[in-house]
């Protein structure tokens, strides 16, 4: 990085220029004196090496090497005489790059209290090691090396750095767990259109990207575009057949005439008929044993699919994941939703409360004697306008009480896509 004497300042003779004004020598020195000494802050303008904590002498003589000159320290390497690399890692983290005039400054506090994480990377990734495989310090010289911001972009284009940390957090919606964990709240930067041209920069054919980088761009901003494009629907029949009823009446041979129609496609008719009430909690509706059928119009055939269990075990049931269960395992059906097209084998969202708070949600394919169980608890909201993907709503508690909510969307096999608390700032 050596340049000639009275050319640093000059952008067409130092590409960088930045680098060699990142920080004034100074306050580099106060910064670094008061980390050697054990304090946060130091209030006496005077500098006395007897107070330096023995296990951080290395750190201080590493910096007095180069008179507190950043760039010559990071272009020289003199890191390396603290050998320590946790403690070399920590040192630049937390005491230099959030002083530094650099773009990678604007991120260290949220980088340092967990919400973006430039570290994230395969073990054997090297594509900026100085020898062998990436390192801690290997990462931040090239950060430190980072004039722009899209050289952070390109850096994680190559497989180093969590990209969904950092599209969330311009987007400004950071993992809110972070900080029901900690207290500490999210500096993050809320500008879209950042967030879509950061996307886009990785997914970009020019741009030098990994296979994997490219993949993970790409399901980010197909999360996103299905987030902005929930159907909250009024009535759901015309495009899935769901939540209307109507007496069968005799139309439908083999299937009980007390059954009511809930659900109707072009293929399908699906019905359900109470079977028996279990015993109720006072001031509330009786649990209803139900059974579920399907009336197939161009065979004329009527299926029994399923009978409910109101008092079926239901100690697989998990918050975390989808489970696959017996159909007699489901407890009760008050709801029921056609996901197949027409001409399509027929599958269906069922629901139903059996505790009358929690809403279970079950996906059924006709022919198979599994249902999924899906891992929510306040049911089906609408489906995604595209990917034709469930968007579901569950509930969890404050710590200090009150509850707020959690949507999710699922493919029609139960695998959870992508998560957002709606929690309160």
């Amino acid at each position: 990085m050596a340049i000639n004497k009275g050319l640093e300042n000059i952008p067409m003779y130092n590409p960088y220029h930045r680098q060699f004004n990142a920080v004034r020598w100074r306050k580099l020195m106060w910064a670094v004196y008061a980390y050697c000494c054990g304090v946060d802050k130091v209030t006496k303008k005077k500098i006395n090496e007897d107070a330096i904590i023995p296990e951080y002498i290395p750190v201080w003589l590493a910096f007095k090497k180069d008179l507190f000159n950043f760039c010559e320290f990071m272009g020289n390497r003199d890191y390396e005489q603290i050998e320590d690399e946790e403690l070399r890692v920590e040192v630049l983290m937390s005491v230099c790059f959030p002083i530094l005039d650099l773009p990678i400054a604007k991120f260290m506090a949220d980088w340092l209290n967990g919400y973006l994480d430039f570290f994230k990377r395969d073990p054997d990734n090297n594509w900026c090691a100085w020898e062998g495989t990436t390192t801690g310090t290997d990462v931040l010289r090239y950060l430190f090396l980072c004039s722009k911001e899209k050289d952070i972009w390109k850096m994680m284009a190559n497989g180093i750095g969590d990209i969904e940390s950092l599209y969330r957090w311009y987007l400004g919606t950071p993992d809110p767990d972070i900080e029901e964990a900690t207290g500490v709240p999210c500096y993050c930067e809320k500008d879209e259109e950042k967030a879509a041209e950061f996307l886009d920069y990785l997914m970009n054919e020019s741009t030098e990207a990994t296979e994997a980088v490219r993949k993970e761009a790409t399901r980010l901003k197909t999360i996103y575009r299905i987030m902005r494009n929930l159907l909250f629907f009024i009535s759901f029949t015309a495009l899935i057949g769901c939540g209307h009823s109507e007496k069968n009446e005799d139309k439908y041979s083999g299937i009980p005439s007390t059954a009511q129609v809930v659900a109707e496609n072009e293929d399908y008719v699906v019905l359900l008929n109470d079977e028996a009430t279990e015993d109720n909690i006072e001031g509330l509706p009786p649990i209803k044993q139900v059974s579920l059928w399907s009336y197939g119009k161009s065979q004329k055939s009527a299926k029994k699919i399923l009978l409910s269990h109101p008092h079926a075990n239901s100690s697989w049931f998990s918050m975390k994941h989808s489970v696959s269960i017996p159909l007699d395992s489901i407890p009760t059906i008050s709801k029921v939703c056609i996901l197949s097209w027409n001409g399509e084998p027929l599958k269906l969202l069922v629901e139903g409360s059996s505790d009358y708070r929690n809403v279970q949600s079950f996906i059924i394919n006709e022919d198979s004697a599994q249902a999924i169980c899906l891992p929510t608890n306040r049911g089906f909201i609408g489906i995604s306008e595209e990917e034709y993907l469930l968007i579901m709503q569950s509930y969890a508690y404050y710590k200090e009480g009150g509850r707020y909510n959690i949507i999710e969307v699922y493919d029609d096999m139960g695998n959870r896509i992508n998560s957002m608390k709606a929690k309160r700032q």
